[in-house]
């Protein structure tokens, strides 16, 4: 009986078999790479609105703001791909239980409190007396005896004794320790389209953007560019956050409708004013890149309640 001979794959053969199945491969990753994109998308407005929801709640359990730290990214200030817990110092009310805060036109000097000159800045706060209205701190405090400048949009300066009163300083709010949020690959909050309302923008800066929350968790307050926004006299609405691909930020100079404000895969985070409630939905997108069209769908979803 003769043995059976088994015949092997020539390397034609293979080298055939292996150009069939990478075509078939290129194929399959052409059909799904948007599929692939949209859940990296989808997967990058899940954490976002998780980490923003638990600065909420941390807020209302340690019963003084806590916010989020929108971090740009230094190559490309308009996107942010990693967010940090942004915490609000105790209130500053001098080194010892004697020291005073007196006033002297717009300025404030205060005694017995030399820790000011290193902790207390402009865009931090000032009540005197542990009442009344919180003043804008207009500069850097310096000197023995820290001396700054004081605002308010509308309140008239406050009335001190030439003794000095009691004073709280609320400081701005910083990057905390907590582990930072980093987004999946690929994907980015774009802040060219995110911003207040349904028109409002951000400014192009390379100043992070600070969103806080009350200890009741509504929103509290937006820092701009370092500015508490309703400090300055402006009106705070609802946040809306544009969740996208990175590499869609900045068009390419080629095809300038290649962004995240058309583009229907990417998704908006949405902060009510009103509730704080956090939600998340589809962007709806435009044509035209008008920012009101593409926020429509956002704001009247944020309206109903959120999700």
């Amino acid at each position: 009986m003769k043995p059976v001979k088994h015949r092997g794959l020539t390397l034609i053969e293979l080298l055939v078999v292996v150009l069939v199945l990478t075509i078939l491969l290129g194929a399959t990753l052409t059909v799904m790479q948007p599929v692939l994109s949209s859940t990296q998308t989808r997967e990058a407005a899940r954490l976002v609105n998780s980490y923003i929801a638990g600065a909420q709640a941390r807020a209302v359990e340690l019963n003084r703001p806590v916010g989020v730290y929108f971090e740009r990214l230094p190559s490309t200030p308009n996107a942010c791909v990693q967010m940090f817990i942004a915490a609000t110092p105790p209130p500053y009310g001098g080194d010892t239980y004697y020291s005073r805060a007196s006033v002297n036109g717009n300025s404030v000097s205060l005694s017995q409190s030399d820790g000011a000159s290193v902790l207390v800045g402009a865009n931090d706060f000032i009540k005197f007396d542990y009442r009344g209205e919180k003043y804008r701190i207009t500069s850097d405090a310096s000197g023995t005896n820290p001396t700054f400048g004081f605002t308010h949009p509308t309140a008239p300066p406050p009335k001190v004794s030439a003794a000095g009163v009691p004073f709280q300083i609320y400081r701005k709010p910083v990057k905390s320790a907590v582990a930072p949020l980093q987004l999946p690959a690929t994907t980015a909050i774009d802040l060219q389209f995110s911003g207040m309302g349904k028109t409002g923008v951000l400014p192009t800066s390379t100043s992070p953007i600070i969103v806080t929350f009350a200890p009741d968790g509504k929103m509290d307050e937006v820092y701009i560019n370092g500015q508490p926004w309703r400090a300055m006299g402006n009106a705070l609405s609802s946040m809306h956050v544009l969740i996208g691909k990175l590499d869609q930020v900045e068009p390419p100079a080629d095809d300038p409708t290649k962004n995240n404000l058309i583009d229907q895969t990417g998704r908006w985070v949405s902060i009510s004013r009103q509730t704080g409630v956090v939600s998340t939905v589809e962007n709806a997108g435009s044509d035209s890149n008008d920012v009101a069209v593409a926020r429509e769908f956002a704001i009247n979803h944020e309206q109903m309640g959120g999700q």
